[in-house]
């Protein structure tokens, strides 16, 4: 199989979440290996306190862009 080509140029982040470590693990070994770079929760709360977070973090980081 040929090597892939990146998925762009900017690093894209993926949030997994799963209640099943092992689960999520795969999936995540998976992503980072299409170079994406890989959040993981172990449930719904977590996932949506990490989903805001990097969702505020990104809008900050827009707004600080000369």
């Amino acid at each position: 199989m040929p090597p892939q080509e990146p998925y762009s140029d900017q690093v894209q982040t993926v949030l997994v979440v799963d209640d099943d470590a092992t689960v999520r693990e795969v999936v995540a070994q998976y992503l980072r290996a299409a170079d994406f770079e890989v959040v993981e929760a172990a449930d719904g709360a977590s996932g949506l306190d990490l989903c805001l977070l990097y969702t505020s973090d990104a809008a900050d980081d827009s707004l600080r862009v000369d």
